[in-house]
């Protein structure tokens, strides 16, 4: 599929060799930071003391409570990898992953949900395309309006075409971003194409809200019908039953007649 490259088996002398992630640290690396946990001193009653469960000849760090893993991860990992992730191969594997991309994005500073949010709570005016061009538009135009690429004006022709014919075949358009550049842009499993980093569908072409919203209503009318059907039977056994004992009050009534 072409994703992270720098992570594809290598061959080598009739071998394939797995590639080392960035984040894989060395020995020494791994000692360093055993070292930093050997020598960090905390206030009393911070944490236990976690010398104890740092091995610093073989780099690990082991046996550690469930409030120490808290502690660690929340102050102390920042300073102990101080200095040692490799901030220049990130950079240079981010770069590369940036050069590859065939659609272009452009929100400066703010996420595209920020952009989203900001874009939905803003008051609507009359005859305004809806939220999913604009929203293309914005992230993909330069700073003088102009396209990033020529895919991406190619897409947005496509999506104004979709919300002609929405307008044409419903009256109105109340597609969201997502359900649009699903249908503009594909499916990818797990995840929606043009939107940047963020909520993920659970099957194609469907939020996560979607879905649950269709198995609750599922369930309900299901519930619902089971009621119904209970119920009708239960009418259908009381009409007989009435039924019966009408009729047979109206035969003992004849019977009462004839004799007399």
């Amino acid at each position: 599929m072409g994703l992270r490259s720098e992570l594809h088996p290598v061959e080598n002398n009739g071998y394939y060799v797995m590639p080392q992630a960035c984040y894989t640290l060395t020995l020494a690396e791994r000692r360093a930071i055993c070292n930093f946990l050997e020598n960090l001193k905390v206030p009393d009653g911070y944490s236990s003391n976690i010398k104890r469960c740092v091995n610093a000849k073989e780099g690990k760090v082991s046996r550690m409570k469930a409030h120490d893993c808290h502690v660690f991860m929340l102050d102390q990992l920042a300073p102990a990898f101080r200095g040692i992730v490799r901030k220049e191969r990130i950079s240079e594997i981010n770069k590369q992953n940036r050069s590859k991309q065939k659609i272009k994005s452009h929100v400066g500073t703010k996420s595209i949900a920020r952009t989203i949010y900001e874009m939905r709570e803003a008051p609507q005016k009359e005859d305004e395309l809806p939220i999913y061009i604009r929203l293309w538009e914005k992230t993909r135009k330069g700073k003088h309006n102009e396209w990033q690429d020529d895919t991406s004006e190619e897409l947005n022709k496509k999506l104004l075409e979709l919300h002609e014919a929405q307008i044409r075949e419903n009256g109105e358009d109340k597609l969201t971003p997502e359900e649009a550049y699903t249908k503009i842009l594909g499916y990818r499993s797990g995840y929606i194409l043009g939107m940047g980093p963020g909520p993920r569908p659970s099957e194609r072409g469907r939020t996560n809200i979607q879905h649950l919203e269709e198995k609750i209503r599922a369930k309900v009318e299901a519930e619902m019908m089971t009621s119904l059907q209970e119920m009708e039977d239960r009418i259908k056994q009381d009409f007989d039953a009435r039924v019966s004992a009408l009729l047979e009050q109206r035969q003992l009534e004849d019977q009462a007649d004839i004799t007399n």
